[in-house]
């Protein structure tokens, strides 16, 4: 039996998980061994139930194998590739965490074999971060590192929409079939990924978001790279999860430190005053971590400087950066400010640099 197959057989089977996986192997030299054992020595296996036995019986054998089968045959039809662990073009970093998966579905591009540096943070990030970012990761783009993130609103769709305007390999781990794209308003930008980047999924095609795949898909964020950073976070949430991962994978783990009275600092904040993670001032942290001390001495150890929104330019700012291109009946919608007021703000906006106006009459951040 074919490795690709044997594994989504068993990925099939409930009651079944990596972990579950991982534990068998330690006597069966390949996944496919585990259907060529007699009852018995299957029973023997550590941490095999007796409920996982009635996944062994003749007739359920079959429907996993069909299963199997029509997965595969969408991963061809949606162009997706199968990656399973041992896999050379498995992400390395990934390949040892306890829990990671024994495979993943991957669209776009191979990744190139360099560093991987994942940044996540909060779907309402404050409108101050946008030239934060757009700065970091214009400093970041002059050493050969892949950026991770996973293609959320906020923060993670900024992440990714920097890296590829900077030319840096993008990548986003997502919580379904690596073939959809969610939300609907970032399917834009997840093709974009694919034709500059690459997008995985431990989901069979066809798997659809669930609330609970959203925590398991930030282990992968977390093990998948060399180094995290937290730019923006409550207290709580996906990106918490994501750091908490980190630490436990021994991670480097770094965050955006801003004022206090932001909730979208709160996180970091209080991340870096217990001690577990690091504040970040520049990117020579970064390429130090990354082991590219060569680039490091280029930079200033200078903190970035960020941009000052009015109460009554925050809300656009703060739409822009979670969607740019929007027109100006979107932002009129969206902010409850008035077509004409909108007008003065925006032009006055665009004369101080805070954004830009694009080809039919949309807008974006400076």
């Amino acid at each position: 039996m074919r490795l690709e197959k044997a594994l989504l057989m068993l990925y099939a089977m409930p009651g079944i998980g990596p972990k579950t996986l991982r534990r068998w192997m330690t006597r069966i030299k390949s996944p496919a061994d585990v259907f060529n054992l007699l009852p018995a020595e299957r029973s023997a296996l550590p941490g095999f139930r007796s409920q996982h036995a009635l996944n062994f019986q003749t007739t359920r054998l079959q429907h996993f194998s069909d299963q199997a089968e029509r997965w595969l045959q969408s991963t061809d039809q949606h162009n997706l590739r199968f990656i399973p662990f041992l896999d050379s073009n498995f992400p390395v970093g990934l390949r040892h965490a306890p829990d990671a998966p024994l495979f993943l579905f991957q669209r776009g591009k191979l990744p190139p074999h360099q560093p991987i540096l994942s940044l996540v943070g909060t779907r309402q990030p404050s409108a101050d971060l946008a030239p934060v970012l757009m700065q970091f990761m214009k400093e970041l783009s002059a050493a050969q590192t892949s950026t991770c993130s996973g293609l959320a609103r906020g923060v993670d769709a900024l992440v990714h929409r920097e890296s590829l305007r900077h030319g840096l390999f993008s990548m986003a781990v997502v919580a379904h079939g690596a073939e959809l794209a969610y939300p609907l308003q970032n399917q834009r930008l997840a093709e974009e990924i694919v034709e500059n980047g690459c997008i995985w999924s431990e989901y069979p095609p066809g798997t659809l978001p669930e609330r609970e795949f959203f925590p398991q898909r930030n282990r992968i964020l977390a093990g998948m790279s060399q180094a995290l950073i937290l730019v923006q976070s409550n207290t709580t949430g996906g990106a918490m999860i994501t750091v908490k991962h980190a630490l436990r994978y021994r991670r480097p783990v770094f965050a955006f430190a801003g004022p206090f009275n932001q909730t979208a600092y709160a996180g970091p904040l209080k991340l870096i005053a217990e001690g577990l993670v690091k504040p970040l001032l520049n990117t020579a942290q970064i390429w130090n971590i990354l082991g590219l001390e060569a680039k490091a001495s280029q930079q200033e150890d200078t903190p970035y400087s960020t941009v000052h929104y009015s109460a009554a330019e925050l809300p656009i700012a703060q739409e822009l950066q979670s969607e740019p291109g929007l027109c100006l009946d979107q932002l009129a919608l969206r902010t409850g400010q008035s077509p004409a007021q909108l007008l003065a703000l925006l032009s006055l906006m665009e004369l101080e640099g805070k954004i830009e106006t694009l080809p039919g009459n949309r807008y974006k951040l400076g």
